[in-house]
C-alpha cells in the first residue's frame, strides 16, 4: 500500500510515544492495520449481530447454568454468596525489554504483589478478570510482519501462537515479575485464585499455554469465561471480561479485527489503551479523593456522550465536543475527551496528543447497550449484577439515561477498571457476603514510596443544570485510607476441601 497522509500522520505521532525509530516496522504494521479496517467495514452489521449472540449465550447461562460451548462462552466457575472476593482486571503485564511494560515500570505490579498478600491474609478469593498477561501487544520481527500480510486467517493464528508462547515464557521467567507470581501461587494453593479469560490472554485456556503459566502457579485452574456468585434463588454477580460485547473484540471477530489493531499499532503508542500518570494526569487526585472520577455510562458511538440529542447537549455543557464531523468520525469511536486538560479537541490534539503527553482513549465497549440488554432480558427478580473489565474505566452505580432524560443510578453494571493502566492506582471491586464495594490502592507518596493504602468509593450525583437536567454521577473516594478487614472468613473450609480434592 502506498504511503498516505493518514499513515504519515500516525507515524509522526508515534515518534512522540514509542516508535523508537522503527519506521519500517511501523509502515508494515500500518498496512496490516488497514486490512483490519477494511474488514471491519465489510463485516458491517455482522459485528452487531455477534454481540447480540453473545448476550443470548450469557442470558442462557444465567437462566440455565449451561454454557454455549464456544470460545468466550465455554467455561463457568460458581461460588457462593457467603464469602470474600476481590476482582482485579486488565494488568496488561509484559516483560523487561518490551516497550509496553507499563504495569511493571510504573511500580504497579510490585504494589499489586503487596496488596495480594493482604487479601490472602484476610481470607479473600482473588478473581483476575482478564487481560492479565498481554499476549497481543509485543514486538514481532519485521520479516514476520511482512509475511503476515499474505497469510490466511488460520495461518495467521498459527503464526501468532508461536510468538505468543514465547512472549508468555518471557513474562513468567522475568525476575521482576517473580513476586507477583509467588503471591498467585500462594492463593492458588489455597484454592482462592480464579482466572477469567480476556481478549488479550484467552490463549491461556489452551493446554500448551496453561502449562507454561502453571510452572509458576502449579495449582492454577484453567481460566474460565464467566464466574457466577450465587445467591439463594438467583445469580447475584456475573463476572466476565466483557470483550464478548465489544464488536471488534468478540471471540469470533477479534483475530481479524481487534487483535490486528492492537498488535499492529498498540506497540508504538501506549499499548492496549492510553495510560494515566500519577502526576500530570489526575491519578493522585482520583486515588486520594481530591478529584472525582467520571461515573457515567458511555456509548461507543461517535458524536455522543450518553446518547441522543440530550447526551450531546450535556457534553457541550461540560465543555467537551463530540463532533460527528471531527476526530471521532475519523477514528470511528467515541473518544474520552474528558481525560484531556483542554476542552476543545483541536487544542487537546495539538497541545497534548502531539507532544506525547496523553494519547487518545477510544471507547469500544458500549455500556449503554449493556444496560439496555440487562433490562430487556431479565426481570428484576432474576437480573444479575454484571462485573466487566475491558474498558479500563471503573464503574459502580453509574449514571445512565432514562426516558424523561433525567439520569438514574444503574445498579446492575459494574466495571473493575484496571490495575495496569493508571500509575500507582489499582482499581478493583470487593464483594463480601454479596455486598460490592469499589476500591483502589495506591502508595500516597508516589510510586514505590510508603505502604499501600486502600480507599473506598461511593457514587455521587452531580448537580442538576437548568434545561439539561442532572449531569450524571461521579465516583468519590473516601477522604481517609481504610484498612482492609483482616478478620478471616469461613473461606478456609471450602479452600481446605478443594485442596483435599486435588
Amino acid at each position: 500500500m502506498p504511503a498516505g497522509p493518514a499513515r504519515e500522520t500516525a507515524r509522526n505521532l508515534a515518534a512522540a510515544y514509542h516508535l523508537d525509530g522503527d519506521d519500517d516496522l511501523f509502515n508494515e504494521s500500518w498496512d496490516l492495520s488497514v486490512q483490519a479496517r477494511d474488514a471491519e467495514q465489510a463485516l458491517g452489521t455482522d459485528l452487531d449481530d455477534e454481540v447480540e449472540t453473545a448476550f443470548d449465550h450469557f442470558e442462557s447461562a444465567v437462566r440455565t447454568g449451561a454454557m454455549a460451548g464456544v470460545l468466550g462462552h465455554a467455561r463457568l466457575a460458581r461460588r457462593p454468596r457467603q464469602g470474600k472476593y476481590v476482582v482485579f482486571s486488565d494488568h496488561h503485564l509484559s516483560r523487561t525489554g518490551n516497550r509496553q511494560n507499563f504495569c511493571v515500570d510504573s511500580g504497579n505490579l510490585q504494589l499489586l504483589s503487596d496488596v495480594l498478600q493482604q487479601y490472602y491474609d484476610a481470607g479473600f478469593t482473588v478473581i483476575e478478570n482478564g487481560d492479565v498477561e498481554d499476549l497481543v501487544i509485543f514486538e514481532v520481527p519485521l520479516d514476520t510482519v511482512r509475511a503476515r500480510q499474505d497469510m490466511s486467517l488460520s495461518e495467521l493464528n498459527a503464526n501468532r501462537a508461536i510468538f505468543r508462547k514465547d512472549q508468555l515464557q518471557r513474562i513468567v521467567d522475568d525476575p521482576r515479575n517473580a513476586p507477583y507470581y509467588a503471591q498467585l501461587a500462594q492463593l492458588a494453593a489455597a484454592g482462592r485464585l480464579i482466572r477469567v479469560a480476556g481478549n488479550h490472554d484467552y490463549n491461556l485456556q489452551s493446554d500448551d499455554f496453561l502449562s507454561i503459566l502453571q510452572t509458576k502457579i502449579p495449582h492454577l485452574d484453567r481460566p474460565v469465561d464467566y464466574v457466577f456468585i450465587d445467591g439463594p434463588n438467583k445469580v447475584d454477580f456475573a463476572i466476565l471480561h466483557g470483550h464478548q460485547f465489544d464488536p471488534t473484540c468478540t471471540p469470533r471477530f477479534a483475530p481479524q479485527l481487534g487483535e490486528l489493531f492492537s498488535e499492529c499499532m498498540g506497540l508504538f503508542f501506549q499499548g492496549a489503551d492510553r495510560v494515566w500518570l500519577w502526576s500530570g494526569d489526575p491519578c493522585s487526585d482520583w486515588a486520594l479523593g481530591t478529584k472525582d472520577f467520571n461515573n457515567n455510562l458511555v456509548t461507543a458511538e461517535a458524536g455522543e456522550v450518553w446518547g441522543g440529542q440530550a447526551g450531546a447537549a450535556i457534553g457541550q455543557a461540560l465543555g467537551t465536543l463530540h463532533s460527528e464531523d471531527g476526530w471521532e468520525t475519523l477514528f470511528g469511536h467515541n473518544i474520552a475527551w474528558e481525560y484531556f486538560e483542554h476542552n476543545d479537541p483541536e487544542d487537546a490534539f495539538q497541545l497534548e496528543v502531539q507532544p506525547g503527553l496523553r494519547w487518545f482513549k477510544y471507547r469500544s465497549l458500549d455500556e449503554l447497550n449493556i444496560r439496555a440488554e440487562l433490562l430487556r432480558r431479565f426481570d428484576v427478580e432474576k437480573r444479575p449484577r454484571m462485573i466487566c473489565g475491558h474498558s479500563h474505566e471503573a464503574r459502580l452505580q453509574a449514571a445512565g439515561p432514562v426516558e424523561d432524560n433525567a439520569r438514574d443510578s444503574f445498579w446492575y453494571y459494574l466495571n473493575s477498571g484496571s490495575v495496569g493502566r493508571f500509575e500507582n492506582l489499582l482499581w478493583g471491586i470487593e464483594i463480601v457476603d454479596g455486598e460490592a464495594t469499589m476500591i483502589s490502592w495506591c502508595r500516597p507518596g508516589g510510586a514505590g514510596v510508603g505502604e499501600p493504602e486502600r480507599r473506598t468509593y461511593e457514587s455521587v450525583a452531580l448537580p442538576t443544570v437548568p434545561v439539561l437536567g442532572p449531569l450524571g454521577n461521579v465516583l468519590a473516594a473516601s477522604k481517609e485510607a481504610e484498612a482492609l478487614d483482616t478478620d478471616p472468613s469461613d473461606e478456609w473450609l471450602p479452600s481446605l476441601l478443594r485442596m483435599m480434592m486435588r
